[in-house]
């Protein structure tokens, strides 16, 4: 009797392990289901945009910025500058690194990933004193890096008297492959930018 008893509890053995390894597995794989449904959602989010992706800016990282108190920059906004977008509705919409070259023309390194599109560049002018308008234009990507478009975003800009900052506002837009414009892609928000130096 004992020698059944002890041949069952061998034979159920394997199988119990088995059966729990399943459920172990099930669950390991709807965890991991899950956690690319979230990621894929959020990344399918920001890939529609390209550089400027609507809710973008927000990663946290804060930029060491030195204490400009009382320093006077030059009349000119060439230069580098910190910039936070922000939309109408007071979402963040991004947050860059800006260079405004002496030429006319303008460099950007926003903080979104670069399979999303990253990298952006423009042409100024400036129209009053200390007032400048900016074209800036990038291309947009999916989440697999293939091309959906470009972007453009017009901005009027006024340096500080000190010149250390400027403000102005920004009009962004979406187009797709065929350079058509996508009804109801247009944000419009401020812009806020601080003059980066070197001691």
């Amino acid at each position: 009797m004992n020698q059944s008893i002890n041949m069952t509890e061998m034979t159920l053995a394997p199988v119990l392990k088995a059966s729990l390894c399943n459920r172990v597995s099930r669950a390991a794989l709807a965890f991991l289901g899950l956690f690319i449904l979230l990621f894929t959602a959020t990344g399918s989010a920001k890939a529609a945009t390209g550089c400027y992706t609507f809710g973008g800016g927000n990663n946290g990282v804060k930029f060491p910025m030195p204490d400009n108190n009382g320093v006077r920059g030059p009349d000119s906004i060439v230069g580098l500058w910190h910039v936070v977008y922000t939309t109408t509705s007071g979402a963040p919409f991004g947050v860059s690194l800006k260079e405004w070259h002496s030429d006319g023309t303008e460099f950007e390194n926003i903080d979104h990933p670069a399979v999303v599109g990253n990298i952006c560049f423009g042409v100024w002018k400036q129209v009053e004193l200390r007032t400048v308008r900016l074209h800036h234009t990038g291309w947009t990507f999916d989440d697999n890096g293939n091309p959906t478009g470009s972007f453009t975003i017009d901005e009027t800009d006024t340096l500080a008297p000190n010149g250390m900052s400027y403000t102005g506002n920004f009009t962004f837009k979406v187009f797709d492959t065929n350079g058509d414009f996508i009804s109801g892609s247009e944000t419009t928000g401020t812009i806020a930018a601080s003059r980066i130096t070197v001691n």
